[in-house]
């Protein structure tokens, strides 16, 4: 296990012939940074997809920053682990990421059915599809995907007839004709605004993020280092995430509401 963990947290591979080991470049540390690498052999670059058809003790390993990114003299260089979320970089590699733009808390959305199914249940389900969403779905919150599920909670609690409305926004008068053309669902009214703005609070409440003032703390303290310090930033991030979908709800909410 001990030798698998440190291939799979070290190695090479994706845009090589082989799995490698690469002296040097397996102790650049990780940030969310663009890097490409490849191999050259004879100035020329080495089909990944063409396996164990090269000499493994030739060719250059080329590593180097793409996409605008790059480094002034003296600045630490990084590597990228890839697109890879708090948990995932604390599993693997056993640090995680401040302000770590693929971190996410996953929240499940419903619409709930009825013991009897009613024709505005119909309605709901149909507006949904044509969101693209199912009936019950994983919102996986950051700082891009809030509108999507304030989105979700504006269509389950829409009216009969603001309903009505959307389904024929599109390109049918009724449910039936519903699914093939894709609707946005902004600002519908007032009422329901407020009804999803609340629904959207009741979801994140959900999620304790009561001890986000104390692990703050904790982490101004030099003391705590180590995976302890590791175990407070991954819980931290995740608690600021809610947070700031929390003040989101509420600065909009008092907002609406002093129209």
């Amino acid at each position: 296990i001990w030798s698998w963990r440190i291939l799979q947290s070290r190695a090479f591979g994706r845009r090589l012939p082989w799995t490698s080991l690469v002296p040097l470049a397996d102790c650049l540390n990780h940030s969310n940074v663009c890097v490409r690498y490849k191999l050259e052999k004879d100035n020329e670059i080495v089909n990944p997809y063409e396996k164990f058809t090269h000499d493994p003790e030739s060719g250059d390993f080329i590593m180097y920053p793409s996409k605008g990114n790059s480094y002034a003299e003296g600045e630490e260089v990084f590597n990228s682990y890839g697109r890879r979320s708090n948990s995932h970089l604390m599993l693997d590699y056993g640090f995680c990421l401040t302000d770590n733009e693929w971190e996410s808390v996953t929240f499940v959305q419903r619409l709930y059915r009825p013991q009897e199914v009613t024709e505005l249940y119909g309605k709901l389900k149909a507006c949904l599809n044509r969101a693209g969403f199912n009936v019950v779905r994983n919102l996986k919150l950051n700082r891009t995907t809030f509108q999507k599920g304030l989105m979700f909670c504006r269509i389950v609690n829409l009216t009969e007839e603001e309903a009505d409305e959307l389904i024929k926004g599109g390109d049918g008068d009724g449910i039936e004709k519903c699914g093939t053309q894709k609707i946005e669902c902004d600002v519908i009214s007032k009422s329901n605004e407020v009804k999803a703005l609340h629904a959207m609070l009741a979801l994140l409440n959900t999620f304790d993020t009561s001890a986000l003032e104390e692990d703050e703390k904790l982490l101004e303290s030099e003391e705590v280092e180590g995976r302890l310090r590791a175990a407070i930033i991954y819980r931290t991030e995740r608690m600021r995430i809610v947070k700031r979908a929390v003040d989101m709800c509420e600065e909009m909410l008092q907002r609406i509401e002093s129209m």
